[in-house]
């Protein structure tokens, strides 16, 4: 998030990592908020396919998802090419908005 909204190719970029943190701080501190950890990789079987890794543009959503699938939530976005194939049990842990 904090790497999205600061950069420079974003439409409504806040210009700083610095900026961003006091709305990601407020975001995570709601009721109901639950920090996963960084603890899938994408070595193992047991969360990814690896037959339908593609390319390298992939890796970082599919590696979201794998996490959502993990930690039984599920994966919002508005990206539709992603691969819900590419990580075990992605098809229902995936949510595109419209």
């Amino acid at each position: 998030m904090i790497r999205i909204l600061s950069g420079p190719r974003y439409a409504r970029s806040t210009g700083s990592p610095a900026a961003v943190l006091p709305f990601l701080r407020k975001l995570t501190s709601q009721p109901g908020h639950r920090f996963w950890a960084d603890d899938v990789s994408l070595l193992d079987p047991a969360w990814f396919v690896e037959a339908a890794l593609l390319n390298s543009a992939q890796l970082t959503d599919v590696y979201l998802l794998a996490l959502a699938v993990r930690n039984g939530g599920r994966l919002a976005t508005f990206d539709r090419k992603i691969r819900p194939e590419a990580a075990v049990g992605g098809q229902a842990a995936l949510h595109v908005i419209a």
